[in-house]
């Protein structure tokens, strides 16, 4: 995988996944109108951590990033990310760890290389809080965002994970459409903040080819695969092997 760590493509593909839902946004309330004419930059920001339990040090955090903007209510209504830091893997009733290493070609052709795979399973327990300055424009985020989330294409989407030359299109499962929005008290007059738990299933691969130096499948591809056997000859007879399936 890319050097950017297991959770920036699940990251990247829910910033994806934000923008596709801010921009269906139906604007109901004059704030609301603020908010969509605005553009998601400044509207829909990570935190890090996961800290909506402690949403004064949330907005504090967030205060901090937007110096520059003016006005005690200019910066709402605002929606803020976060993703838990604990690992913990998905139940077996939605799918299982593959810890024993297979040897997998990651393209459908017969002289594709091949790797060592194995691959995780976790949740991502990602908590979203909505920061508004009136009741009715936090309401409103909460219900179309819960709508979004519900709707049948969006139970789902791709995470696309970088190693070597290829790219790995994993799925990401949204765990239950069901996301309660509980009111968090902060000593802000005139705020109004909902935090929500959105459980993300993700699937995260883990592959390895040879070490610089050892034997490998003499190819141009990157990394170049482990050798494979082409075929035993038994009496005369070549009988081909092909242990290897491609990665669907």
């Amino acid at each position: 995988m890319s050097k950017d760590g297991m959770l920036m493509p699940v990251k990247m593909a829910l910033s994806k996944y934000m923008t596709n839902w801010y921009s269906g946004l139906y604007a109901s309330t004059p704030s609301l109108d603020e908010f969509v004419a605005r553009g998601i930059s400044r509207s829909i920001m990570y935190v890090p951590g996961r800290m909506l339990d402690d949403a004064e040090k949330m907005l504090e955090l967030y205060r901090k990033a937007s110096m520059g903007l003016t006005g005690a209510n200019s910066l709402f209504p605002i929606v803020l990310i976060a993703m838990a830091k604990e690992w913990v893997p998905v139940a077996e009733a939605f799918g299982h760890q593959v810890g024993d290493r297979q040897m997998v070609a990651l393209v459908d052709d017969p002289n594709a290389s091949v790797y060592g795979y194995r691959q995780s399973m976790g949740e991502v327990r990602t908590q979203a809080a909505i920061f508004a300055s009136d009741e009715p424009t936090a309401k409103a985020l909460a219900a179309q965002l819960s709508l979004f989330i519900g709707a049948i294409g969006n139970r789902r989407f791709t995470a696309n994970f970088t190693w070597g030359q290829y790219q790995l299109p994993m799925p990401v499962m949204v765990d239950s459409p069901q996301v309660s929005w509980l009111s968090v008290a902060t000593g802000e007059p005139n705020l109004t903040v909902l935090a929500g738990d959105i459980q993300l299933n993700a699937t995260f691969p883990f592959l390895d080819a040879p070490a610089p130096g050892e034997a490998n499948d003499g190819t141009t591809n990157v990394p170049p695969g482990y050798p494979v056997i082409g075929g035993i000859n038994i009496s005369g007879v070549v009988a081909p092997i092909n242990p290897v399936v491609p990665l669907q």
